[in-house]
C-alpha cells in the first residue's frame, strides 16, 4: 500500500519527505516545489476540492489544467477537479474538459453519498479510482460500513486511493492513501497543547522530530487482503461479478 504524504507545503515539510510518495494540491502549491518534486518516489496532484470547501478559494479548471499538463511528467497520477458535495455531472463535466481539452487522463472521485452506480460506472473505464467521505464528515460507523461497500462491489485487480484515508489503512486495503495527519502528528509533538512546546520535543531539532514522524507513518500496519469481496451482494452485481 502506497501512503502519500499530504502537503508538504514549506521547506522542512517537504525535506522530510524527499524518498517518499507525496501529494501536492494545486491550490496549495508553493514556489518551492519545483525543487523537490524529482527527490520524491513518486507524486500524485490533486485539485485542491477540499482546499476549496475549506478556504472558500475557488479553483480554476483551466488554470489547473493547464499546469497539470505542463508539469504532467513529474506526476504518476494527476487527480479529477471533483465536486466534493456530490454534483455527480459536475464532476462529469470537469473530467471531460481535462481530457479532451488537456490530454490528461484524471482520476475519477467517487463520494460518500452518491450512488453506487457511479463507482460502478468508473470502474467500468478506469482501473484506479478515487474514494472520498461525504462532508462534514458522518459518524464512524457509516464512513467503515460505506468502505466496506465499496470494496464488496469494485471488480478485482481494481485499485483504489482513499483520500484522508490513512486511519483506515490497517483495516481496508486500498492501494493507495493519503492524508496530512502526518503533519499534525509533528505539530503535536513540537508544540504540544496550546501552543507550548511538547515534552517530547526537548533537546530534538524539528527535523529530528519529522523524521520520527515519518518512520512511524511508514512503520503502521496496512491491511492487504479483503476477505469480503467476493461475497454475493446486489453491488457486485452492478458489475457483473458473479460470486
Amino acid at each position: 500500500m502506497r501512503l502519500y504524504f499530504a502537503s508538504p507545503n514549506k521547506h522542512i515539510y517537504a525535506a522530510a519527505v524527499v524518498g517518499q510518495y507525496v501529494l501536492e494540491t494545486f491550490a496549495d502549491i508553493r514556489p518551492f516545489s519545483d525543487s523537490y518534486r524529482r527527490a520524491f518516489t513518486g507524486l500524485m496532484l490533486d485539485s485542491g476540492a477540499f482546499t476549496e470547501i475549506n478556504s472558500g478559494k475557488k479553483v480554476d479548471l483551466h488554470a489547473y489544467g493547464a499546469f497539470a499538463a505542463e508539469h504532467a511528467a513529474d506526476y504518476d497520477v494527476v487527480v479529477n477537479l471533483d465536486d466534493i458535495a456530490g454534483d455527480v455531472d459536475k464532476s462529469a463535466s470537469n473530467e471531460r474538459v481535462l481530457r479532451d481539452e488537456y490530454g490528461l487522463d484524471p482520476m475519477p472521485v467517487y463520494h460518500q453519498g452518491e450512488p453506487l452506480s457511479v463507482l460502478a460506472e468508473y470502474c467500468a473505464r478506469a482501473d484506479y479510482v478515487g474514494l472520498g467521505f461525504q462532508r462534514p464528515l458522518l459518524s464512524s460507523d457509516d464512513r467503515r460500513a460505506w468502505l466496506d461497500e465499496c470494496f464488496a462491489a469494485v471488480p478485482t485487480g481494481h485499485r483504489l486511493h482513499g483520500f484522508a484515508m490513512t486511519g483506515y489503512m490497517g483495516s481496508h486495503p486500498f492501494y493507495s492513501v493519503d492524508s496530512t495527519t502526518w503533519i499534525r502528528t509533528y505539530m503535536d509533538i513540537a508544540y504540544g497543547a496550546h501552543g507550548q512546546i511538547g515534552t517530547l520535543a526537548h533537546f530534538l531539532t524539528p527535523g529530528e522530530i519529522l523524521e520520527i514522524v515519518v518512520k512511524r507513518w511508514e512503520r503502521m500496519p496496512r491491511c492487504t487482503s479483503w476477505d469480503g469481496c467476493r461475497k454475493a451482494t446486489p453491488q457486485i452485481d452492478l458489475f457483473g461479478v458473479s460470486s
